[in-house]
């Protein structure tokens, strides 16, 4: 291996090292048996055989035992490491062949037969050849593993990255929406303090409703409808018949779909935000659920000089429907009407 074993990948590993083992010490039976075969006497294909599956099930066992140690004690240091773990597979190994070689070879009864000389020959690389294979078995297994690691821990910091974004834009929106709300109470308290009253009532109902969903990613169709109303009011208040809105929405949906929180308000701010209306020629706000999307569609007769924005609104919402739902919303302006269509989500907890 290139590199020392990351902490808790063996543990993770271990399951898969043992049935990797069972399925060496498996094919290493079988083979022996078909190499064997060709002989005549029962008896030492058998006994042969059993000696090659022991041989295999010791030192599949104790490679994990001696990957275990080396972890442990040499861990941080690759070179150590890597003398350890080879000097004692391989010694070990050489030790365990010999001892169980003489005990079934007087076991076969072959020790002066010819075949003995020949078998001596061949497994002269034998033992190291199954203890190289056993090795680079388990190495596989590891590097396997430590690239699951890996990326179950890339996906879940991901996910962390996305949940601390979506935080930080949603924590915008109150300050974003506080701001003018503010400004829009100033004005009206120097023009008409009996509207500006009424308005401070509305804006006190919104914000309660708006902190009881703020630690809330998604939300109903039907609340989100409900906080967006609530602000419609409280603009009705200063503009009069100047802002004209209507909503058409499937009832049947509204407690089964979800949106991010704090949706369509900010389009709707938008919307009074940059254009121009009068009585003769009002502002007009549509809301629609088109299937499975909900549209904000608005005229546009644009303010020569706009009123001082932060900015943040419709790239807010970009950034968190798109951080949440893995979908961009879609937005449309043919220099008459401004449309934003948003896809509704029919799990709060799936991004399909």
């Amino acid at each position: 291996m290139t590199e020392v074993i990351k902490k808790g990948v063996l543990n993770l590993a271990m399951k898969n090292l043992h049935r990797t083992n069972g399925l060496f010490v498996l094919c290493s039976f079988f083979i022996t048996i078909i190499n064997l075969f060709i002989r005549d006497n029962i008896v030492i294909i058998l006994i042969m055989s059993c000696e090659i599956g022991l041989y295999t099930l010791l030192i599949a066992k104790l490679g994990i035992i001696i990957l275990k140690f080396c972890v442990a004690k040499y861990n941080d240091d690759p070179i150590r490491f890597k003398c350890w773990r080879y000097g004692l597979s391989f010694g070990l190994g050489l030790i365990i062949f010999l001892i169980l070689s003489v005990i079934f070879t007087r076991l076969a009864g072959i020790f002066d037969d010819i075949f003995y000389t020949q078998r001596i020959i061949f497994f002269i690389l034998f033992p190291n050849a199954y203890i190289i294979i056993v090795l680079v078995l388990h190495d596989y297994v590891i590097v396997r593993e430590t690239k699951n690691l890996t990326d179950l821990k890339n996906y879940q910091l991901e996910i962390k990255k996305s949940e601390a974004e979506n935080l930080l834009l949603k924590q915008q929106i109150q300050p974003h929406f506080l701001f003018n709300a503010l400004s829009t109470l100033k004005v009206l308290y120097k023009t008409d303090q009996e509207k500006g009253e009424h308005y401070l009532l509305q804006l006190s109902d919104f914000l309660r409703v708006s902190i009881s969903h703020n630690n809330e990613e998604m939300t109903t169709l039907k609340d989100e409808v409900s906080l967006c109303l609530n602000y419609l009011e409280m603009q009705k208040i200063r503009f009069g018949d100047s802002l004209i809105w209507e909503l058409k929405v499937n009832e049947s949906t509204l407690e089964t779909t979800f949106l991010p929180s704090f949706s369509l308000q900010p389009l709707v701010e938008n919307a009074i935000k940059h254009n121009h209306f009068t009585k003769q020629n009002p502002l007009l706000i549509a809301i629609r659920q088109n299937q499975d999307s909900i549209e904000i569609t608005n005229n546009i007769n644009t303010k020569e000089k706009i009123e001082f924005s932060t900015g943040i609104g419709l790239s807010n919402l970009s950034d968190r429907f798109l951080l949440l739902t893995g979908k961009e919303i879609i937005i449309k302006n043919d220099g008459n009407s401004f449309n934003v269509s948003l896809n509704l989500i029919k799990n709060e907890n799936n991004n399909n």
